[in-house]
């Protein structure tokens, strides 16, 4: 008794268990733990980052610098009272520390800097000194005049970028889902093709066995039994390609979903669909507000704009301002810092003027404006595409349904048109050719199920893909507020 208990535990061990997976479950493995979705996941991260440090390019600025030492020994120039310049051995130790805060501002382009600085300065000779260098306040303003603002520009471009990162988050986390369907029906596919094929061997096994009776008794002629023969070599045939297919899908659908290639898939076919009809209004004003396509077309017309702005601003005269006012004590002993300052100003304006560049400027102002129109016609040219590929996934989902409808029909009537063939041939009504025929049929209308499903929920992947809006639950699809 213990044998055997023994033996049945370790028949029992040796059994590998199966895993259910439905369709919604395989999507929400994928969305969490497919490499697919942690690289959206990534790309996402990357520009979430990439904004926020480009919104902090906007915020003061505090930093704090500082050189210890500076050990400066050897022949320096030095101008005599004369005049004249010569050469003398020097040995400098020097040290400085500095605090600043800068901010720049979008609107005019200007950096405003407020800073502090001390330096000291050590010379080491014979007779060796010590001077002091405090700046307790300095301000200075750089102020761009006639040219390109690159920072009022960068305010128009980033956030429509960080839009576009956002939305395009969403859509590509639907591809993933719809990548996902494809993979799953895939197999699903495969698994019902490998249990036909099982059956479908196995019935021929039957029925050339009733064949090779009917034909020893002289009932029916060898071409029919040839025949039959053949339908059962073709069916040998396609059960190893159909377990073939099989293999191959269930490998690409583990790996994609991070899945242990050795655990046993049970993949289970979708016996309820969806019951709303998608609205085509709903759809178009959905995708327009949450898909990132507009907000690309969007991203281009600025970008063609700014091209555009700073070719004329190259091809024309522009200025620099730049002022500073600050306050310096100076002394060979620190307490010197404590002396009444002295005022430092400076004041200067650079100026830039194309004199001659043999059209290269116009050439440059010219290409941006054909660059800026070609922008505006290719995206009036999209938006007709954008709103073309939402219309034709509301119409192609709302008629795919219709289709599997017809579809669940014709396969019923075709099994039970199939199981009242077979009855007859075994009693001997009907020949081969009409079975082959009935085979057929039945085989034709399972799989015209099955492509009807599968197409089904892919048009409904398509959908929520298309117009981000979830028709079930009437809301927008965004994973980021989830």
């Amino acid at each position: 008794m213990n044998k055997i208990l023994l033996l049945i535990l370790v028949g029992l061990s040796s059994v590998k268990a199966q895993k259910a997976l439905d369709l919604a479950t395989a999507v929400q493995l994928a969305k969490e733990q497919s490499v697919g979705a942690k690289i959206v996941q990534t790309t996402y991260s990357n520009k979430y980052w990439a904004y926020k440090s480009f919104k902090s390019n906007y915020l003061p600025q505090l930093s704090l610098n500082g050189t210890f030492p500076n050990l400066d020994r050897g022949l320096s120039s030095i101008t005599l009272d004369d005049g004249s310049d010569t050469f003398i051995q020097r040995s400098l130790l020097s040290s400085t520390a500095s605090v600043g805060m800068s901010q720049n501002i979008g609107l005019t382009g200007s950096t405003i800097t407020v800073g502090s600085n001390v330096s000291r300065i050590d010379l080491l000779s014979s007779n060796p000194t010590t001077s002091y260098l405090f700046s307790p306040v300095s301000v200075s303003l750089r102020q761009p005049l006639f040219g390109f603002n690159s920072m009022k520009w960068n305010l128009k471009m980033e956030p429509v970028k960080f839009d576009i990162a956002k939305k395009a988050f969403n859509e590509n986390m639907e591809e993933v889902a719809l990548q996902t369907a494809r993979m799953f029906f895939n197999v699903l596919v495969a698994d019902v093709r490998t249990e036909m094929a099982e059956k479908a061997l196995a019935m021929n096994d039957t029925l050339l066995k009733i064949t090779t009776g009917r034909y020893n008794l002289g009932k029916i002629a060898e071409n029919e039994l040839l025949q039959m023969k053949l339908q059962y070599m073709r069916s040998q045939a396609d059960l190893e390609q159909a377990k073939l297919d099989r293999v191959m899908n269930i490998s690409r659908l583990k790996n994609h979903l991070g899945l242990d290639m050795n655990e046993e898939l049970d993949l289970i076919i979708p016996q309820s669909i969806p019951e709303f009809t998608a609205n085509l209004e709903m759809a178009l004003t959905n995708a327009k507000l949450y898909r990132s396509d507009l907000d690309e077309f969007e991203r281009q017309r600025i970008d063609a704009e700014m091209q555009l702005a700073q070719s004329r601003k190259n091809n024309s005269f522009s200025l620099d301002l730049y002022a500073s006012y600050g306050l310096n004590v100076s002394g060979n002993t620190w307490d010197a810092i404590n002396n009444t300052p002295d005022e430092s100003q400076r004041f200067f304006i650079t100026a830039s003027v194309p004199i001659v560049d043999w059209g290269k400027g116009k050439a440059s102002v010219k290409t941006a404006e054909a660059m800026k129109e070609l922008v505006e016609l290719q995206n009036k040219q999209g938006l007709e595409q954008f709103e073309q590929d939402v219309i034709l996934a509301v119409n192609y989902f709302n008629m795919k349904r219709t289709n599997l409808q017809n579809a669940i029909l014709a396969d019923d009537i075709a099994q039970k048109q199939f199981n009242v063939t077979v009855q007859r041939f075994k009693i001997g009504k009907i020949g081969i050719i009409e079975l082959n025929q009935s085979i057929t049929q039945r085989d034709n209308a399972k799989s015209n199920y099955l492509s009807s499903l599968m197409d089904f929920w892919i048009s409904y992947y398509d959908l929520r893909l298309k117009s981000l809006y979830d028709f079930e639950t009437e809301s927008p699809i965004d994973y980021l507020q989830m």
